[in-house]
């Protein structure tokens, strides 16, 4: 009976520090999760976020994020590394085909990249059409829009309110239907 016991006990004691360590995990996964379930409001002013704010593009121009207020904008998150973020690049190219009259950025996380050459080298082997990529070299775009893991998107309406947030992979379709459904 006493052995039993110590067993319970132990088994107990072995969970309670899985769990502690699952929640303590910085694994892509874990961290994309956290994200999902982490409660925000309905509608967030992206005015604040991005009045005032630019970043160096892939080109050597600087993006001017508050020229883009009045306008609907789609902002992804990216990491060369990332396998799910190769996926969202396929199916954001598929959409921006698709739409007209809608801003598509995608922002590079180069603080977590080895350089700049990596960057360039991993979107040489893509046709990413009129897609402007800035480069979030100190990490203040990740910070200012709260990213935790990548990918991490956001549909912006014309009105300057974030619409939606999506944290990990979206599909074509989703965000399509985001875009077209936007209510301004």
């Amino acid at each position: 009976m006493f052995r039993q016991r110590i067993q319970w006990l132990a088994l107990c004691l072995m969970l309670f520090i899985g769990g502690a360590f699952y929640l303590q995990s910085s694994n892509d996964y874990i961290l994309v999760e956290k994200a999902m379930s982490s409660k925000e409001s309905e509608k967030m002013q992206a005015e604040n976020m991005l009045s005032g704010f630019q970043l160096p593009t892939l080109e050597g121009s600087t993006l001017e994020f508050e020229e883009l207020l009045g306008e609907k904008t789609f902002i992804f998150f990216f990491a060369s590394w990332c396998h799910v973020c190769a996926g969202q690049w396929e199916e954001v190219l598929k959409v921006e085909q698709q739409v007209e009259n809608v801003n598509i950025i995608a922002i590079n996380l180069t603080q977590e990249e080895e350089n700049t050459e990596q960057v360039k080298q991993y979107l040489n082997y893509k046709d990413i059409g009129d897609v402007q990529v800035a480069l979030d070299e100190k990490g203040e775009a990740r910070q200012r829009f709260g990213v935790i893991g990548i990918p991490t998107s956001f549909l912006i309406n014309k009105d300057g309110e974030i619409e939606t947030r999506s944290d990990g992979f979206m599909s074509s379709e989703q965000l399509l239907t985001r875009i077209k459904t936007s209510d301004r």
